[in-house]
């Protein structure tokens, strides 16, 4: 599909795509004809790419991923897909690339990315689970990244204390 070479970094004839995509539009077959099953390819292959990517679970790439795939899709609406398109290909992208994964990707990612201070990342990370109403998870995390940092903190300062001490 070219669509699907897009996708994959291969220019494609995008005012060609847009004009088949207008017929389709005006003879109004363009949702049961196209988007339908675009959609559901498109859900398939993120769902796949979710999977791949948690077996090499890099954070920083998975998430950097994630917002590639979500400017794509703004991408491709401003230049071929019909606009009520935008909604249904942003939810997929979140209901099948990240959200099954978010909460792995708090718990294996996280404190990496504090201890990193990858601001960035974390910025981008905050946002995505925002998106998809996960930040009590983010939330989760960080209290336990700062009740563990603060525990080693004061451990250190108890052993000073006792060593001082004696």
């Amino acid at each position: 599909m070219t669509i699907e070479s897009e996708r994959s970094g291969m220019s494609i004839n995008r005012s060609l795509v847009k004009d088949l995509l207008k017929m389709l539009l005006s003879i109004n077959v363009y949702r049961a004809k196209f988007e339908a099953p675009f959609l559901a390819s498109s859900s398939a292959t993120f769902k796949t790419e979710g999977l791949t990517m948690m077996a090499d679970l890099n954070v920083t790439v998975f998430l950097q991923h994630v917002q590639k795939r979500l400017s794509q899709a703004n991408e491709m609406v401003t230049n071929y897909l019909d606009s009520n398109t935008k909604s249904h290909l942003v939810g997929v992208i979140e209901d099948n690339l990240f959200t099954p994964h978010a909460k792995a990707i708090t718990l294996m990612g996280f404190d990496g990315l504090m201890d990193e201070e990858r601001v960035d990342i974390l910025t981008l990370f905050y946002k995505l689970m925002e998106r998809v109403s996960k930040i009590d998870d983010l939330r989760e995390a960080l209290l336990a990244y700062v009740k563990t940092k603060v525990g080693s903190m004061l451990g250190s300062e108890v052993k000073l204390d006792e060593e001082r001490r004696t």
